[in-house]
């Protein structure tokens, strides 16, 4: 199946240190995902819908951002599908926005407009926005 590249951003006024918390694995659980297991320094069982997704942290700067690469859970190869979290900073208002990008089998834009505006309103509950 072929993949599809959907991009998307959020504004917060947050503290950077405060959202970066939140897109790393320990943070994830209860916007994102239900739980995150630690399997070793690099590497998650990343848990949604009841499902685990066996995921390996990519790339990550720290307060910056960080890509969780999505493995095939029978023989732990790669499957190419990714999420990338960016935290970016508007010097002159503090503001924080944050950009994702879902690299994945989801090909339906509304429902990936629908889904991320519920998990980073989840987001926005868990740090106190809402």
């Amino acid at each position: 199946m072929a993949k599809y590249k959907y991009t998307t951003e959020f504004e917060f006024s947050t503290p950077l240190k405060t959202l970066f918390h939140y897109i790393t694995p320990e943070g994830l659980d209860g916007w994102f995902a239900e739980k995150v297991d630690r399997i070793d320094d690099k590497h998650y069982d990343i848990f949604w819908d009841g499902v685990g997704h066996l995921a390996r942290i990519a790339a990550y700067r720290h307060n910056n951002y960080v890509k969780y690469q999505f493995t095939n859970e029978k023989d732990g190869r790669n499957n190419y599908s990714f999420i990338d979290f960016r935290l970016n900073k508007n010097e002159m208002t503090g503001t924080v926005f944050l950009k994702i990008v879902d690299y994945s089998d989801m090909n339906n834009k509304e429902q990936l407009d629908d889904l991320w505006k519920s998990l980073t309103g989840t987001l926005r509950g868990q740090i106190g926005l809402e």
